[in-house]
């Protein structure tokens, strides 16, 4: 299934966007894609693909201590960003690009502008610290890239359904997401969800077990 989503100007609004498609839904990802831990299987770049350039906030706030934690199977996407200091009550300072990362059973990886780049590997834990090791890059077109072979580790948190990624002096908060095109109606003052189109125009598209057309991803 593909799905493109395109929206004209945006911030706090869903007026102007359009779906071609039904709505992935998360109990179809665990159940295909992602895999389960009774028939694991491994995720290429075609499994999942997700493209947008929708943004998130990013806020001041005083930042968590990683606690580690049993992270369920599931597409997470960024949902705002965390920097040390008094906490924001007014709204986000700021915006970031959306990213998001698909993690299957038995450790299987897909990431999507994930730090820069598109990937599929494996990933682990180990105490409070979250192994990516990817194997291959992606285009963002779900066709394989380049042999992109890499191990990075972060401090982490998984709480509920946040999984929390530590990088220095920041937090980013992903959520479980059920439709990684769907936006939030509106902008918290203080921390929370901010997905939004920032940026007009934008776009966002996803597919499952199928690649798109470059140009559903701004190409």
């Amino acid at each position: 299934m593909t799905r493109t989503v395109s929206c004209f100007f945006v911030i706090a609004s869903l007026a102007g966007c359009s779906s071609s498609a039904p709505s992935t839904n998360d109990a179809a990802l665990k159940d295909g894609a992602l895999g389960t831990d009774a028939s694991p299987v491994p995720l290429s770049c075609s499994s999942l693909v997700w493209c947008t350039n929708n943004s998130v906030g990013l806020y001041h706030d005083t930042l968590p201590t990683p606690s580690g934690g049993a992270i369920s199977v599931g597409f997470y996407r960024l949902a705002y960003v965390i920097r040390a200091g008094a906490t924001s009550t007014t709204g986000p300072y700021a915006t970031t690009s959306a990213d998001g990362l698909a993690l299957g059973a038995n450790g299987a990886l897909r990431t999507f502008a994930f730090r820069g780049g598109d990937n599929i590997g494996t990933y682990a834990t180990s105490g409070t610290m979250l192994s990516l090791m990817t194997t291959q890059s992606c285009k963002p077109d779900g066709e394989p890239g380049v042999v992109d072979s890499r191990t990075t580790s972060y401090p982490y948190s998984f709480v509920g359904n946040k999984l929390l990624i530590f990088f220095g002096s920041e937090v980013a908060y992903y959520v479980s997401a059920s439709d990684p095109c769907m936006l939030v109606g509106s902008l918290s003052s203080t921390p929370g969800d901010s997905y939004q189109c920032a940026t007009s125009p934008c776009y966002c598209s996803d597919a499952q077990n199928n690649t798109i057309t470059p140009s559903s991803c701004g190409s």
